[in-house]
């Protein structure tokens, strides 16, 4: 371009230079998606035309002169500068064609198809379009119809994507260039069939009447003149799944050219072989973004398409539907209107509509979202489904006929995921809208479609399908309670516990016909899941004691079916049934149900457990039930207590058997953890008054041979626990059997041998009583006593010789062993109570009460003795310790309360008691004088031995006190 041309207004139109206008047009073609859709497809279709020999310009000597000016006048095309300079060209390039009018040859066309696209820019006034079209209009009327067909490519390039950017005044001349020029080359057409439908299709948009009729017009006679088969519909069809702007055309079109579909032969005349060419035509139309489009495609299928016309292939309805149902998610009325309508069809009430639905669109409506639900490559898929069902929700006749179906499935696909992704949590996007998902349905019908699941699987009467079927719902049912937010009121106070006694009602079942401790181990996971759910307050509803008479427990798993039976979860109900379960599910009711159905499992599962091959599976099932029995005895106990009647029926409860095979399996069961677990027990029943002692008393030395048995060197991991067992046993039921049973085992014939049992016994005392399972510290001192008199036995010196080793052995609880031996001497000193009276002058009568403290001389002795002993045994190890140590027990603070100081050391506090036994005066409890002076003797050896010891300290106080007092 020349520096000295002029420059275009802005405000009028923008410089168009031979380089302008090639970024112009690329501008306007290459940004516009529908230009570049059209671009392509004319590429595509018409990349190879045929070409025609042109004429041997010798052969006329003014072809020459005919070429020079074409080229000349397409030269000045590129010093051209605002559309002025623009119509300039085109009136010199239409006078070059007129005044060689002879030629029916374009020379260099290719530039010429160029510059006449370049022309029909929308950035250019409607002037010089309609000049542009002018000159294509006359080039059409020179060349041949062979030429046209052979250059189509060329000049479809320009005239095929103007139609969307032509003004009202330049359309009807354009559909005049395509009704005059193209229509005429009939199936020359068919290469570039795509492109020139979707270049006439926004004709048909709002604008002029008179265009819109003449582009239908123009459809209508291409569709006739390139075939009389299905091609213009299959090009339709490709048109509005490639072409996003051109759907709300081509729809329109359809909705006044297709026929409605009555049968499957419709389809094949407007489709041919290729169906489902049409179905994701419309698929892809129900994706689309704008409101108009979508109900221009509803409406579309609702009219052409009826369901009930069965005209589709399966496949093709199943698609369909699924991308139908999709328009809920635009929460638009007016779109879900026309979707509802399609599928429950043209019926008034709802009976009609509801068999319309089932007959013609529940099974593929209900097939596309499992079957894009299922789809693994994206979460969107599963995302979109669920929201699709929210949205659906609110027309009950269409969504609950397919929940029903679909509920179960996309519980298990989700968990299949989460199982998936190898852990406990969907992802987040998931998880929000499924959890959403749950809490809008009614809480009876999801309960009942995943509790339904296990009742139905427990009726299978195959073994082994039963099985695999029970543990599924059961995963199931546990993937429902870990992954969803089940805080309504329903929920907690009717599902859940219902949940939890149908669960224990299934394992009763279950138990008495399978042997698979893994299934045990299944139901009693998920019942104590279930436990952990039920708030506290439904256990103590103070409005709950009601007559439980009438709950029958071995009728529970019938009660549970009905109750969540399908029927029930539509809306239907059982008076009765819904009765007893309003019985169940609260207070007494509950306890007592989970009560009457965990001792039933206990037995069975402690009798499967007895076996010394029992699988780690079994050993946890009998640990959880037995737990579920007796979290469940303890809440009647912190709630009932005073409730006499719940306590005679809780004592009732299959008082014939169950007990004795519970026993059964405390004393014969090889796997500690089912002896803990089933003693365990059978101890809270007793405490809760819900077993009498009567009841277990005559296995009670059986059960403390158990429990020492398990004190062996190879079982050191159960130690403790059998420890704590035998406290409780000897706190809850007769501590003097308990502890006769213990000294018998350390008699004269076995003491070498079970002295080890005792070793790990007084060992785990200590820890017991620190974690406060006995505060007797005198527990058991029968035992410790046995060892120290084998000590001094001078009968057997095997016995002797291993008590001795104890002793040494046991420096470390020196400070137990001397408590112990402390705190048996106080005890030997009791307190008597009498009374005297006597009558006043006055004549009243007045009573006297005394209190004296009497010696039981021979145990005073024979503690004294023993301390004495022991400590001899012991040796300086222990006394060195006992001088620098200062008792800090509850039972050594009430000793030297009474005789020594605060802070004292052990040895101190020792000696002043052997002191104060050495000087009393108090009487004995015999009248043998000798009884006494022996007991005197004894304590007063005692002290001098402590006191003259080397490295005790005595503070002046106490030894001018002893000094007064000797």
């Amino acid at each position: 371009m020349s520096a000295n041309s002029k420059k275009l207004d802005n405000k009028h139109s923008p410089p168009l230079s031979y380089k302008s206008i090639d970024e112009t047009l690329a501008d306007s073609f290459g940004n516009s998606s529908q230009q570049n859709a059209l671009t392509s497809s004319f590429e595509t279709d018409l990349s190879a035309p045929r070409r025609i020999k042109r004429e041997d310009p010798a052969q006329d000597p003014k072809f020459s002169a005919y070429v020079q000016v074409v080229e000349r006048c397409l030269q000045s095309f590129d010093y051209v500068s605002e559309w002025a300079d623009v119509t300039a060209f085109l009136t010199k390039l239409e006078r070059s064609f007129k005044t060689y009018s002879r030629f029916a040859v374009i020379p260099h066309k290719e530039t010429v198809a160029k510059r006449l696209a370049q022309c029909l820019n929308p950035a250019l006034p409607t002037g010089v379009h309609q000049k542009a079209l002018g000159i294509y209009d006359l080039i059409f009327s020179r060349i041949s119809r062979e030429q046209l067909v052979a250059d189509l490519a060329l000049y479809a390039y320009g005239l095929f994507p103007f139609m969307r950017n032509a003004s009202l005044a330049t359309k009807p001349q354009l559909v005049g260039i395509f009704t005059r020029v193209f229509l005429p080359l009939g199936a020359s057409l068919r290469p570039c069939m795509k492109s020139f439908t979707a270049g006439i299709l926004p004709g048909l948009e709002e604008g002029s009447v008179e265009v819109s009729e003449s582009v239908m017009e123009l459809l209508d006679r291409l569709r006739d003149t390139v075939d009389t088969g299905p091609f213009f519909f299959q090009t339709l069809f490709l048109v509005m799944i490639t072409n996003i702007e051109q759907r709300e055309s081509a729809l329109k079109y359809l909705a006044q050219r297709l026929p409605v579909f009555s049968e499957k032969t419709d389809v094949q005349q407007i489709c041919g072989d290729q169906g489902s060419l049409m179905i994701h035509a419309l698929a892809a139309a129900l994706g689309d973004s704008k409101t108009l489009v979508l109900r221009a495609v509803l409406d579309l299928i609702m009219t052409r398409i009826p369901l009930r016309a069965c005209a589709l292939e399966h496949r093709d309805v199943v698609l369909l539907i699924k991308c139908a149902a999709e328009v809920v998610l635009k929460k638009d009325m007016s779109l879900n209107r026309r979707f509802y309508t399609w599928v429950l069809g043209p019926g008034e009430t709802d009976a009609e509509q509801s068999t319309h639905f089932a007959r013609y669109a529940q099974k593929p409506l209900t097939e596309a979202l499992l079957a894009s639900f299922a789809a693994t490559s994206s979460l969107d898929h599963q995302h979109t489904v669920l929201r699709v069902l929210i949205g659906l929700i609110d027309k009950p006749i269409i969504s609950q006929p397919v929940l029903n179906t679909i509920f179960v499935p996309l519980l298990q696909q989700l968990m299949a995921g989460r199982d998936v992704c190898n852990g406990k949590m969907l992802p987040a996007k998931l998880a929000s809208v499924s959890r959403m998902f749950v809490e809008m349905l009614d809480p009876i019908f999801a309960w009942s479609s995943v509790i339904g699941q296990l009742t139905k699987a427990a009726e299978d009467t195959d073994l082994s399908s039963r099985n695999e079927r029970v543990t599924r719902a059961l995963r199931l049912l546990l993937f429902i309670v870990q992954t969803f937010e089940l805080d309504d009121d329903a929920t907690l106070q009717v599902h859940i516990p219902m949940a939890l006694v149908t669960v224990l009602a299934t394992l009763d079942r279950t138990a008495a016909s399978s042997t698979n401790a893994a299934l045990y181990c299944c139901f009693t996971r998920m019942a104590i899941e279930l436990l952990t759910r039920v708030p506290t307050s439904v256990f103590a509803d103070p409005g709950s004691q009601k007559d439980i008479s009438s709950i029958e427990i071995h009728n529970m798993f019938e009660t549970a079916h009905a109750f969540y039976s399908t029927d029930n979860a539509n809306g239907g109900s059982d008076s009765k049934t819904e009765n007893v379960v309003a019985k169940v599910v609260q207070g007494t009711g509950l306890l007592y149900t989970i009560i009457g159905l965990s001792s039933s499992i206990a037995e069975q599962l402690g009798l499967h457990a007895i076996s010394e091959k029992a699988s780690e599976s079994a050993v946890v099932a009998v640990e959880d039930i037995c737990h579920i029995l007796r979290t469940a005895t303890t809440y009647v106990g912190d709630f009932y207590s005073s409730n006499h009647d719940l306590i005679s029926q809780l004592q009732s409860i299959r008082k014939d058997s169950w007990v004795l095979n519970l026993t059964k399996v405390v004393t014969d069961a090889k796997s500690f953890a089912v002896v803990d677990a089933a003693l365990s027990t059978l101890l809270e029943l007793t405490k809760q008054n819900l077993l009498q002692q009567q009841a277990i008393a005559s296995k009670l030395n059986a059960f403390v041979e158990r429990l020492w048995t398990a004190l062996s060197a190879d079982s050191a991991s159960s130690h403790f626990r059998a420890v704590q067992l035998l406290c409780l046993l000897r706190r809850q039921t007769d501590a003097c059997m308990v502890e006769r049973t213990l000294a018998a085992k350390l008699s004269e014939p076995s003491f070498i041998c079970e002295l080890p049992r005792y070793t790990a016994f007084w060992r785990n005392l200590r820890l017991a009583e620190h974690s406060r399972i006995d505060s007797d510290a005198l527990a058991f001192s029968r035992l410790l006593l046995l060892v120290l008199d084998n000590a001094h036995s001078n009968e057997k010196l095997e016995r002797q010789s291993a008590a001795r080793a104890w002793i040494v052995g046991s420096i470390g609880e020196w400070e137990s062993i001397v408590e112990t031996l402390l705190a048996l001497l106080l005890l030997s000193v009791r307190t008597e109570r009498s009374s005297s009276s006597i009558v006043l002058a006055t004549g009243y009568k007045s009573t006297r009460q005394e209190h004296q403290i009497v010696f039981d001389c021979g145990r005073t002795t024979y503690y004294l003795e023993t301390l004495q002993r022991y400590l001899e045994l012991a040796g300086n190890a222990v006394i060195y310790k006992m001088v620098s140590v200062v008792p800090v027990s509850a039972l050594a603070e009430q000793a030297y309360n009474s005789i020594a100081e605060p802070g004292s050391t052990w040895m101190q506090v020792m000696a002043l008691a052997a002191l104060e036994f050495a000087l009393t005066d108090a009487p004995a409890m015999s009248s043998a004088v000798t009884d006494i002076d022996a007991t005197r003797a004894r304590a007063a050896e005692l002290a001098v031995s402590l006191i003259t010891r080397v490295g005790v300290i005595w503070p002046a106080a106490q030894i001018a006190d002893m000094q007064s007092r000797t």
